[in-house]
């Protein structure tokens, strides 16, 4: 959940929620080896995926320009600013 979070904050709050995120990019990258298994069912899968999309991100800036475009339309197209 903390991951999810932090994508939309990157995808959607201010520069500096990127630039934190990239400030800790260290701590993102030992989510790829993430493990946790209930049983012989790996759990962990979703933590490990999610951290390398992050991180995919936070190194290509004309990405994150994109996303924050992105983000920013579908804002506008389902009412803008709610809160």
């Amino acid at each position: 959940k903390g991951l999810t979070l932090l994508e939309h904050l990157v995808k959607n709050g201010s520069e500096r929620c990127v630039d934190d995120a990239r400030n800790h990019s260290h701590m993102l990258r030992s989510l790829h080896q993430f493990n946790y298994y209930e049983g012989t069912i790996d759990r962990g899968l979703g933590v490990r995926e999610k951290s390398k999309q992050i991180v995919e991100i936070l190194g290509d800036d004309e990405r994150i320009r994109e996303e924050r475009a992105r983000a920013r339309k579908l804002r506008e197209k389902f009412g803008g600013n709610l809160g």
